[in-house]
């Protein structure tokens, strides 16, 4: 029996927490090794194969994370004498043992075309430039490196000269679950044209592309028109100044907040997607629209055209005059 090791201590809700609970599934399945799961929480069940090891204090600050990288990982390393380890911290785990590691890149920060600003966006700034290093650096370093993308896999491969068949591609659908919804519920045409854009107010979203659109809109096509943004409009100063926008040109967008992920999924039967933002590792929500057979407008990209692949209900746009056209279509 082999021993692994797993390192989540991201996981805690969302997409990562799925994806935490589709690997723990695979390992109670897995009675020819033992598992040990270092995460920041009591997330799963102790089994006969399967031990646990909680470090509550890690996601209290990055200096805490930091702490548990340089000084608390490699121990843990030691005393469980793992035959394998597996990281889904994008980056390898420091050990001072000859152990094969695999690093699940999901962050595509250190990948964008374009820097952030170290004023407006400093985390992500700091993700990119600092953490970004490590996270290149591990990737020479690591024997296995796991992508939910062949766009993620090209651009590492242009980046690094490394053998392709290190990199291996996860199935989509392996980190996508999405809420049941009734196979009879799909989206719904409506005389006013609802639409929804779930995501946070992050430069990198590019709200500002659709807020621009509407500007060019006239009186009489904005009553025809319904967009919803998924926060509230005190979060950061971004999303602050959208809130500024919308009322001083008044713009047919709602600020609705945060919604939970069966609430988007209800939202696709009668609202349309736009995607503008310009990065993501996978675009949960093109994937998510596609479910309910709900029509996608999204920002014209590589990435995107892979994930939406076949689908037949999409119209992509390049600028915010494209958009406009898309958006007041008959």
């Amino acid at each position: 029996m082999g021993k692994i090791i797993i390192f989540n201590v991201p996981a805690e809700k969302l997409g990562a927490l799925s994806i935490l609970n589709r690997v723990y599934n695979e390992a109670i399945n897995d009675l020819e090794n033992e598992y040990v799961f270092v995460l920041s929480g009591n997330y799963l069940k102790n089994e006969k194969n399967i031990k646990q090891i909680h470090l509550t204090w890690i996601k209290k600050s990055w200096f805490h994370r930091l702490f548990f990288d340089y000084f608390i990982a490699h121990k843990i390393i030691k005393k469980v004498k793992p035959d394998k380890i597996i990281s889904y911290h994008n980056m390898i785990v420091k050990s001072n043992l000859d152990v094969k590691q695999t690093i699940y890149l999901h962050n595509a920060i250190p990948f964008a075309d374009f820097n952030f600003s170290f004023i407006n966006d400093t985390k992500l700034w700091i993700y990119q430039k600092v953490i970004g290093r490590k996270i290149f650096s591990s990737i020479k370093k690591a024997d296995e490196i796991v992508v939910q993308t062949e766009w993620l896999k090209r651009k590492i491969l242009e980046r690094f000269n490394i053998e392709s068949k290190k990199i291996k591609i996860e199935n989509q659908e392996n980190n996508f679950n999405a809420p049941k919804i009734n196979n009879f519920l799909n989206y719904k045409e409506s005389n006013i044209k609802y639409y929804i854009y779930p995501a946070a107010p992050f430069s990198y979203k590019n709200h500002k592309v659709i807020l621009e659109a509407c500007k060019q809109l006239n009186e009489e096509q904005k009553k025809n028109i319904n967009i919803k943004f998924t926060f509230k409009g005190d979060e950061n100063k971004i999303s602050m100044k959208i809130k500024k926008e919308i009322k001083s040109h008044n713009l047919p967008i709602s600020l609705i907040g945060t919604i939970t992920q069966n609430e988007v999924m209800e939202y696709y039967l009668t609202h349309q997607l736009i995607f503008s933002s310009k990065l993501e590792t996978l675009g949960l929500p093109l994937l998510e629209a596609q479910v309910t057979n709900t029509p996608i407008i999204y920002r014209s990209d590589e990435l995107f055209e892979e994930i939406l692949n076949s689908y037949d209900k999409k119209n992509s746009f390049e600028s915010f005059l494209d958009l406009k056209k898309l958006l007041i279509k008959e």
